[in-house]
């Protein structure tokens, strides 16, 4: 008789635990095999006071080609007890984690096993691309060295999400002012559903950019503005946040995000050499420019964001750094999608002018601190007391009036 699932899974009290890709396939309840080791063993199957559960997307549905990391958790009455467990999927493949093992060919019923016991063990799912649903049953075996064994069974059923991404009516605008206009190099907004599965969200990490070049997919999913990749910076199922590629062309283009379920339908936006904007605080509409105080406390007005954070107002005569993108080209260039070091001033001929209060300020620096983002050292004029509308045109482009520094004395 070949051994059985747990006679290799729970070796003698002399012996250890074998390596998991001895344990035989078939073992994981699906139909067609019978009870777990019940032809060698005396099985109680899932008995009071123990369980195996399965957690996988919160909403129990999978991107087609995406991978997710589900949890395996054994529970059984005797903590003394060894722990293990088999898994399979009615598609898909597995990677290997800590802990387990993965046996089956690519492109075949694949199972994984455990390699030493516990109770709980992570198991990446890579989900395929031409199934509606999947099943997943899992085994787990309790055992003390005996014979006499709890197995646990479970299944779980997923369902592919919805099909291709959607971006909302008017779903691209400018990160900074809200509007639909963005130029190259800037940051973009992108609004719509079916971005990333339900409940996840994620921003580009370290390990996502290579060779200096920012990230233009994360977890398979790409946008392109007027045929080209965007990098991503972050990401969610309703929401994206890209930096617009470098493009010569103007005027309206399409954006397109392509997520492993298909492609959008295009929608449109407008495509300008700038399109100036501040960042601001959420708040009140977002009516104040974000800007930092020299010692790095925010400047706006105080209680701004009730105790999670201090804010002081502007002094006249101060240096404030104010933060945007869209502001046009820099010298030396720098490429839309890339990392770099150092600060990288606006190209001559760029006529910055920001005015506070419809009072021109001086600004000592004006340039790129990072991808897409631009730092402006300005120094307050002399303003009375109150909230003083912010202003600033560059290369012929003007940022929209629509945001307010608060000055006190």
């Amino acid at each position: 008789m070949r051994p059985t699932f747990l006679a290799v899974l729970f070796a003698a009290a002399a012996g250890g635990y074998p390596n998991g890709s001895r344990v035989p396939n078939g073992n994981a309840g699906e139909p067609g095999t019978g009870v777990p080791c019940s032809s060698c063993h005396n099985v109680t199957l899932n008995p009071a006071g123990g369980r195996v559960t399965l957690s996988v997307a919160a909403d129990a549905t999978f991107m087609p080609g995406a991978m997710q990391r589900w949890t395996v958790s054994i529970t059984d009455p005797n903590s003394s007890f060894r722990r293990g467990f088999q898994l399979t999927a009615t598609a898909g493949a597995f990677a290997a984690t800590a802990g387990t093992v993965v046996t089956g060919a690519a492109g075949s019923k694949q199972y994984v096993n455990h390699t030493a016991s516990s109770s709980s063990y992570a198991v990446d799912w890579i989900a395929p691309t031409d199934a509606g649903t999947v099943t997943v049953y899992v085994a787990a075996a309790a055992a003390g060295g005996t014979r006499q064994t709890n197995v646990y069974t479970a299944s779980v059923t997923l369902t592919r999400a919805s099909a291709r991404p959607v971006i909302r009516p008017s779903g691209v605008i400018h990160a900074a002012h809200f509007r639909p206009e963005i130029s190259p190099g800037a940051w973009v907004t992108v609004f719509g559903s079916g971005f990333a599965p339900a409940g996840t969200s994620r921003t580009w990490s370290a390990a996502d950019v290579a060779d200096g070049k920012l990230p233009v997919a994360l977890d398979g999913t790409k946008v392109r503005i007027n045929g080209r990749p965007a990098a991503i910076a972050y990401m969610s199922e309703t929401q994206l946040n890209v930096q617009a590629p470098d493009d010569d062309s103007l005027g309206v283009v399409a954006v397109e995000v392509e997520t492993p379920a298909g492609v959008s339908d295009p929608a449109y936006v407008e495509l300008r050499k700038a399109a100036p904007g501040f960042f601001r605080y959420s708040p009140e509409n977002h009516r104040y420019v974000a800007a930092v105080h020299a010692d790095g406390t925010l400047a706006g007005p105080a209680g701004l964001f009730g105790g999670e954070a201090v804010l002081r107002p502007a002094q006249p005569g101060e240096t404030l750094l104010l933060f945007g993108t869209g502001f046009g080209p820099t010298q030396p260039a720098v490429a839309a999608g890339t990392s770099f070091s150092g600060a990288m001033p606006l190209a001559a001929g760029h006529g910055l002018s920001i005015r506070i209060g419809g009072v021109p300020a001086d600004v000592p620096f004006a340039g790129l601190a990072g991808p897409g983002l631009y730092q402006f050292n300005l120094v307050v004029p002399d303003l009375p007391d109150g909230e003083h509308s912010v202003e600033a045109e560059v290369f012929g482009a003007s940022v929209p009036s629509t945001q307010f520094l608060s000055v006190k004395r």
